[in-house]
């Protein structure tokens, strides 16, 4: 489905991708690189005119446009998609004075992706035109302001729906809360309140917006944006794919000027996800905890994530399974009537005030975690009831705390379920990630040990 905003002249195309497939038309571009000594970034540069899908646009593209303009054997459009850089049907020099254009790091018009998701594992990829490049730019949702924090590209946010929200992770996010304005929301947080937005893109001279991939409530008023001369840029920043997770990582730096920078996290997101898939793979059945979200069902992201990390979800099959336990504050039910090995809860950083990488978390926030907060009404009554754990041989309850990019929230699953199996892996690829996250606002590295807990339950009684 082609069609064009007559008001904002932007082209979309968009075409829908199921988990593990890849999707028709010209959306979804695996990485191929230029002679295959390039390292393995899991994803081309979802921009076109990188004809040569690797993950970047430099001379090599003009050369692969130039030999499919001489019809040289094995170069053609079908094979090279990104190669119709003005995607106007057909590769002509006009595709070649816009590459060049790029590489001369002049402000032109370029066509991307976009993604979008439902929630689960299903990924929607979108086609559209925004000016490039982008020097300030703008952010709703945190996961996608870890995007630009781990690229090191802190500085380029000069706003976010989440900026100055003692809700969100200040102790990661310092350096952008320091100088971002916030950004207004209504409905819930669904859309993006224009009258803030025109104001703060003209304080802060900014006309692209990075919103998440969550399009059915996050920056929903696409329309009333783009009137206000914004682009709206979608990035896939959480859900359980590795090709969409690695390519926003790429498309945001290529927007910012910070693609080396992303070239190594995509690297490393990959390598990562790769070797969980291995460990994962070697978890006999038999052996399989068997686990439960506190969010979602058997398609949502954080139970396919477990999934991916080796574990059985103990709700399978179950007909009366609603599982959306932030509605129905029974997990405590859910665990003693399904034999539950292991609670994964996936706890967003706002869960706990903030602190991600911050190890402060006690008894009465953690019960908080569980649905049993005195403070809420009707959360005590169903909360979670921890004895209800003592009935199973191990007893633990796990924490698996705060927003990870996509193969490390997979791996900390694997790790919380199977300290064994992904100790090694864990350690070692962690130390790699708080490497490209720089230090915190005390000038001190930042730390791991708080991104994983683990908590008997007589250990929870213990806590302060």
């Amino acid at each position: 489905m082609i069609y064009m905003d007559p008001s904002q002249t932007k082209i979309i195309a968009i075409v829908c991708v199921a988990v593990l497939a890849v999707g028709a038309g010209a959306a979804v571009f695996l990485y191929m690189g230029s002679d295959g000594s390039d390292p393995d970034y899991g994803a081309a540069l979802p921009v076109y005119g990188n004809a040569d899908l690797d993950a970047d646009i430099d001379s090599d593209d003009l050369d692969v446009i130039q030999k499919i303009i001489d019809q040289k054997e094995g170069y053609t459009l079908a094979k090279y998609g990104l190669a119709d850089a003005n995607r106007d049907g057909k590769v002509t020099a006009d595709d070649k004075t816009l590459v060049q254009n790029i590489i001369d790091k002049k402000e032109v018009t370029i066509f991307h992706n976009s993604y979008a998701n439902d929630g689960g594992d299903k990924v929607t990829i979108s086609v559209v035109s925004s000016k490039w490049p982008a020097t300030n730019v703008m952010t709703t949702y945190n996961s996608t302001e870890f995007i630009f924090k781990v690229i090191g590209a802190s500085a380029n946010v000069v706003a976010g729906t989440d900026a100055k929200s003692t809700g969100q992770d200040l102790a990661l996010y310092w350096d952008i809360y320091a100088n971002a304005s916030a950004l207004a929301t209504t409905d819930w947080g669904m859309n993006i309140d224009l009258d803030n937005l025109s104001t703060v893109m003209e304080a802060k001279k900014t006309r692209t917006l990075f919103a998440s991939g969550y399009s059915a409530y996050d920056a929903t008023n696409v329309d009333g944006i783009e009137a206000l001369g914004c682009d709206v840029i979608r990035l896939c920043e959480s859900v359980p794919l590795l090709e969409p997770t690695v390519a926003s990582i790429l498309l945001a730096g290529f927007f910012v000027d910070k693609l080396d920078n992303a070239k190594d996290v995509a690297e490393l997101y990959t390598k990562v996800y790769n070797k969980t898939m291995t460990l994962a793979g070697k978890i006999a059945d038999a052996d399989k905890v068997k686990f439960m979200c506190g969010l979602g069902g058997e398609n949502n992201q954080h139970t396919v994530k477990c999934v991916k990390a080796g574990g059985a979800f103990a709700l399978t099959g179950a007909t009366d399974a609603v599982i959306d336990m932030y509605g129905s504050y029974e997990v405590g039910d859910w665990i003693y009537k399904y034999k539950v090995d292991c609670f994964l809860e996936p706890v967003w950083s706002n869960a706990n005030n903030g602190h991600f990488f911050d190890k402060t978390l006690n008894k009465a926030n953690i019960l908080k975690i569980f649905g049993d907060d005195p403070d809420i009404d009707g959360w005590g009554t169903h909360g979670l009831n921890i004895e209800n754990m003592q009935v199973y041989k191990d007893g633990h309850v796990y924490v698996v705390y705060g927003d990870l990019p996509m193969s490390f929230d997979i791996l900390l699953r694997g790790y919380t379920m199977y300290p064994d199996v992904y100790k090694s892996l864990y350690n070692d690829s962690m130390e790699e990630l708080l490497e490209h996250l720089g230090k915190n606002k005390d000038g001190k590295e930042f730390s791991s040990l708080g991104l994983k807990f683990v908590y008997s339950i007589e250990e929870i009684k213990a806590l302060p």
